[in-house]
């Protein structure tokens, strides 16, 4: 891992717990009793001329067996330019009450110099709950950015009824026919 990496990340890290260690001194986060802890594993893909747009997919898996496919979107506006896509991404929510809290819309702010394959990492928040999430980045990135992060549920596609088409057929009676005689 390169130092540029080790930095995003510490930096991150740090975010994190500061933004946690506030929350939690300010009374803004309560007390849960019997957390559920999840972890979000996704990928993305995204694009940024001043302004950042990016898409994925992911699966929320929690402790208590609770399963989620999300869609993932976000926008935002900087000076950031570039072309990236993140494989096999990972993101640790802080702790939760349930699975619904996930869903929403995170404030972010990011930062990037990345060049071919990098480490990226970032720190959202919504409602005094965290998301970090890290992973690998390809492609071209150099800049800053604020913006919106969100998590929605996967719509589910409605099913396609695929019922065999049946030409009806009438039921004749066989007739009789009797040779005329002349």
């Amino acid at each position: 891992m390169n130092k540029k990496c080790i930095a995003v990340l510490a930096v991150a890290g740090l975010f994190l717990a500061v933004n946690t260690h506030a929350a939690d001194k300010m009374g803004m986060r309560e007390k849960i009793q019997n957390p559920i802890k999840c972890t979000l594993d996704y990928n993305t893909k995204s694009w940024s001329a001043l302004y950042k747009s990016g898409h994925g997919t992911g699966t929320v898996t929690c402790n208590n067996g609770q399963t989620a496919k999300v869609d993932l979107r976000y926008h935002g506006v900087g000076v950031e330019f570039g072309k990236e896509k993140t494989v096999n991404g990972t993101g640790t929510f802080s702790d939760l009450k349930s699975l619904d809290q996930i869903y929403g819309s995170y404030a972010t702010s990011s930062g990037s110099a990345a060049v071919a394959g990098a480490a990226t990492g970032q720190v959202l928040t919504k409602d005094g709950i965290s998301l970090s999430m890290g992973g690998t980045g390809k492609g071209v990135d150099l800049g800053f950015n604020f913006g919106d992060f969100s998590i929605k549920p996967v719509k589910e596609q409605p099913a396609v009824a695929t019922t065999p088409t049946q030409t009806p057929v009438q039921a004749t009676a066989p007739t009789k026919t009797t040779p005329i005689k002349k």
